[in-house]
């Protein structure tokens, strides 16, 4: 039996094909050793086609692991070192960053119920992205599997989705809510996460001279 002073156990779980952003990996590994004196650690990371039956594998290992929670973190994210405390110092059931498509014109992915809601703090949402997301092992240990799933509604059509797609993410979302849980973004933590794009870049750029970066370790403290 586990002492009650042991640290939380959080499966970082990142789904993927064969390759990751470097970013990424470079902010994955720095928020690794940021995070290893407060919690253990159990790094995923399952390989498929399909990053929804990646995520059902995934969970599948984690509760099997005893995890206390899953940081869900997409191999195209870029984020603060401490983010996984700062989740973790949140205290809700279900909790992560907003941020924006990778694709003109970058629309946010998350719903606010409240459409109102301020840009700052905690905000409910109907709907969030699974880029950046922790997740309470007792709200996955009330669901039936699949945990995640893809699927096509119809009636939620849109003249820019008319076949009604919906990712794992809504799907997830929406499971939790009806459960009872409430899905929340922290919206101080979304000011310091960035999606990873890819873009044609044209022969006729107009711009300064190019750059290159040097990543080091940083919080927000």
């Amino acid at each position: 039996m586990r002492h009650p002073s042991d640290k939380p156990r959080v499966a970082l779980c990142i789904p993927s094909g064969d390759t990751w952003k470097s970013l990424t990996g470079f902010h994955v590994m720095s928020l690794g050793a940021y995070s290893a004196p407060h919690v253990t650690l159990m790094p995923m990371n399952v390989r498929t086609q399909d990053t929804a039956e990646s995520r059902n594998q995934m969970t599948a290992a984690a509760l099997n692991e005893d995890a206390d929670y899953l940081l869900w973190i997409d191999a195209d994210m870029i984020m603060p070192p401490d983010a996984l405390l700062r989740l973790l110092k949140r205290d809700v059931d279900v909790v992560g960053a907003d941020y924006r498509r990778r694709a003109p014109p970058f629309p946010k992915i998350g719903k606010p119920i409240d459409p109102s809601a301020p840009d700052r703090g905690m905000v409910e949402v109907s709907m969030l992205g699974l880029g950046l997301m922790l997740i309470r092992a007792d709200v996955l240990k009330k669901m039936m599997r699949p945990w995640f799933l893809r699927m096509w509604v119809l009636e939620h059509a849109t003249p820019d989705n008319p076949s009604g797609f919906a990712t794992e993410d809504g799907y997830f979302c929406g499971y939790a809510r009806h459960l009872g849980c409430k899905v929340w973004a922290d919206m101080d933590l979304s000011h310091e996460v960035g999606h990873i794009a890819e873009q044609m870049i044209p022969w006729d750029l107009d711009g300064g001279a190019a750059t290159e970066g040097v990543e080091c370790l940083k919080t927000s403290a």
